[in-house]
């Protein structure tokens, strides 16, 4: 087209010809067109920073197919991809896979048509990718060099997730905020937060209404200015002040994202001159301390707060929390129960309810929240399971840990979770074989005694001679009854000793059992019948009927406790004057040690003894000290140590006085397995030491022995 001088003109003398109803419409249709092009350019500039195109290669059902096509993708051909969950309507959500940002579709047809041609992709559509801008918004991570926020927004849509950052300035520096969105409301985007946070994704998250409406000219609030010098600072009808402090907040915020919790609260209290009573500010200073394990503060700022708003959101939780790791847990269980009752999408709730129950030990309430939670989440399903787990063990139902453990062995990401659930299993193995309706016991060993007794049960009278000795000793058991709860069995033993030179004294002992167990938890009760004979040198020796009673308490997982009362009825065939009766009682405690290595034992005890001649009525008073241990080179050594102390009743008819004697007893064991988990070695040595206010009892005893031991 020319130019026209006379083209003004011309126009001019069209309006004026025409009527003022025909020049109306002509300038509406005008504005009209002006209208829909300066919308049509605003929508382009708009849409320009809200959205790209890009490559759409894949939809995917599951989450792990679509990470792995992007890993495949960029390994291959170097070119970046990345995935994100998408609403499909009719079809429901998908994994939709894209490659590369792109300004224009003609960029992005260009790099598809390259990539086509290396073979990289069977089919392909463009499509625009838009950023959300109306919800809620998840606020991330903040950086102050640009590019850092751009890694970290590839970072996340890599995994799947809507992410993108805004330039906003505070106290007049720049930041580069990173965001996840969009979602409907702040319940649905604090449970994502927690969710994220959990998997480790994020480190910290704080819900934002519309991010993309905080502009730099909300954020330009300049500490130590004048009002007058940025009124465009003071956005929605705050005041200078409020400002000034919640400026103060985002840099709290900035400092506790990155993990400086000196600095965050620093930044907090000086937000906190500006409104003491600020329930955002004492909420999150009450998180702070709580990071820095500074209970007590932590407990007055968020008690502060909940004064204030009650219904912060986040807050219970962080009370919640408080609790926990003050060991308040019947308090931390009561509330993240109710937070759980209000949001039963709170994963963390559920988890942490869980944790409290367990640690009050309330193990069937505590399996509700630990199952609930692994069921919800995948980030907690293999610790959710963990503790479910032991929660099965200790309510008695063994094969359901198993499967716990199981679950866990097979999908936890973390190897040492892996690793302590095989111990689980190994422990239930062994616990399952502890329960099998039979067991074997097999020992022989060579013994070098220096000081044979002339009376083996009687421990009185020695020969002061010593001797090479064979000893065997075998035992089993069968359970007629073998429940989880109770079990009903009968045993048989046998010991003999063979001496090289002091024939004579060989013994043999036959013993029978008969028993029954249950299980009550934190008690097991016993009780056993026990009928014995005992032939020396081929002759008999001894019958012997023994009742014992026993009931065993499990205080904790360390501390555990046993008390038995034992009766014998004894008939001494070669010394009439010792028959009689024996009652004993004993407390034994076990104290397992810290790093499971091993464990203390010790007790003490009263034996009142009556027979036919008054000489042999005693009492005496036995108390017993050790310690097991697992040591290097897969050893096992026993320590052990006994003192008695025994008084007769009466004066001795010969020797004319009440005899009183202090025993002193000591043993040291080690014991490796031999080849077979079933098959030990050991070595033994036991020294005993008797001082007597009569000289005929005074004596001492060494024996080493070395034995193999076979169980099954």
């Amino acid at each position: 087209m020319t130019d026209d001088p006379h083209r003004g003109q011309t126009i001019f003398n069209l309006f004026r010809r025409a009527s003022s109803t025909q020049v109306f419409k002509f300038l509406s249709i005008l504005s009209i067109c002006f209208i829909f092009h300066t919308a049509d350019s605003c929508f382009s500039c708009a849409y320009s920073q809200d959205a790209f195109y890009s490559i759409h290669i894949g939809s995917y059902k599951d989450h792990s197919n679509a990470a792995n096509r992007v890993s495949a993708f960029e390994t291959s051909y170097g070119f970046k991809a990345f995935y994100r969950y998408e609403a499909v309507e009719g079809k429901g959500g998908w994994y939709r896979v894209y490659v590369g940002r792109f300004d224009s579709r003609s960029e992005a047809e260009e790099r598809a048509k390259e990539l086509m041609g290396k073979h990289a992709m069977p089919h392909y559509s463009i499509r625009t990718v838009e950023q959300d801008t109306d919800g809620y918004y998840l606020h991330v991570s903040s950086y102050m060099i640009r590019i850092q926020a751009e890694e970290e927004v590839q970072r996340l849509e890599q995994q799947g997730f809507k992410a993108f950052f805004a330039e906003e300035e505070v106290f007049g520096k720049r930041w580069f905020r990173v965001y996840i969105g969009t979602f409907s409301d702040e319940r649905h985007a604090r449970r994502i937060g927690t969710e994220l946070n959990m998997r480790g994704i994020i480190s910290f998250f704080r819900p934002k209404e519309s991010p993309r409406r905080v502009t730099a000219a909300k954020k330009t609030a300049l500490l130590g200015k004048e009002e007058d010098d940025h009124p465009q600072s003071i956005p929605d009808g705050k005041s200078a002040e409020e400002e000034k402090g919640g400026v103060y907040y985002d840099f709290s915020v900035f400092a506790y994202e990155d993990g400086d919790y000196e600095d965050a609260e620093k930044n907090l209290v000086m937000a906190l001159k500006f409104d003491p009573d600020d329930p955002f500010c004492n909420h999150f200073l009450g998180k702070t301390y709580l990071k820095m394990e500074r209970y007590q503060q932590a407990e007055n700022c968020l008690n502060k707060a909940w004064k204030v708003n009650p219904d912060m959101s986040g807050l219970p939780y962080d009370l919640a929390f408080l609790n926990y790791k003050m060991s308040e847990y019947s308090k931390a269980a009561e509330l993240f129960a109710e937070i759980a009752k209000e949001d039963p999408s709170n994963v963390l709730a559920y988890y942490h309810a869980g944790i409290s129950l367990y640690k009050l030990e309330r193990f069937g309430k505590a399996l509700d929240y630990f199952i609930g939670a692994a069921e919800m989440s995948p980030s907690v399903r293999a610790n959710g399971y963990y503790y479910a787990g032991i929660c099965y063990w200790k309510m008695g139902e063994i094969e359901k840990a198993a499967e716990k453990f199981q679950c866990v062995r097979e999908q936890s990401e973390s190897e040492s979770l892996r690793q302590y659930a095989l111990k689980w299993l190994e422990g239930i193995e062994k616990h399952k074989k502890a329960l099998q309706p039979y067991s074997l016991f097999l020992k022989i060993g060579y013994q070098y005694d220096d000081n044979v007794r002339l009376e083996p049960l009687d421990e009185d009278m020695y020969a002061d001679e010593d001797d090479y000795v064979i000893v065997g000793y075998f035992s089993g058991r069968y359970d007629f009854v073998n429940r989880q709860y109770y079990k009903i069995g009968a045993g048989y033993s046998h010991y003999q000793t063979w001496h090289d030179d002091l024939g004579e004294y060989d013994l043999l002992g036959s013993i029978f059992s008969l028993y029954s167990r249950y299980r009550l938890n934190p008690f097991t009760f016993g009780f056993s019948y026990v009928p014995s004979h005992y032939w020396l040198d081929s002759d008999r020796y001894l019958r012997r009927h023994q009742l014992n009673a026993d009931v065993m308490w499990k205080v904790d997982e360390k501390i555990s406790t046993r008390l038995s009362y034992t009766y014998y009825d004894n008939n001494n065939y070669q010394n009439n004057d010792r028959d009689g009766h024996t009652n004993d009682v004993f407390l034994y405690a076990y104290y397992r040690l810290l790093d499971k290595t091993g464990h203390l034992f010790g007790g003490i005890g009263y034996e009142d003894n009556s027979a036919s001649h008054r000489d042999e009525y005693y009492a005496q008073v036995k108390t017993k000290l050790g310690v097991s241990l697992k040591i290097p080179w897969d050893l096992d050594l026993s320590l052990t140590g006994r003192y008695y102390d025994k008084k007769y009743d009466h004066v001795d008819s010969f020797y004319g006085l009440k005899r009183e004697d202090a025993k002193y007893y000591a043993s040291i064991s080690l014991s490796r397995r031999l080849i077979y988990d079933w098959l030990n070695g050991c070595i033994e040595f036991n020294y005993t030491k008797n001082n007597s206010n009569i000289t005929d009892y005074d004596y001492e005893r060494k024996v080493t022995t070395l034995s193999v031991i076979a169980r099954y």
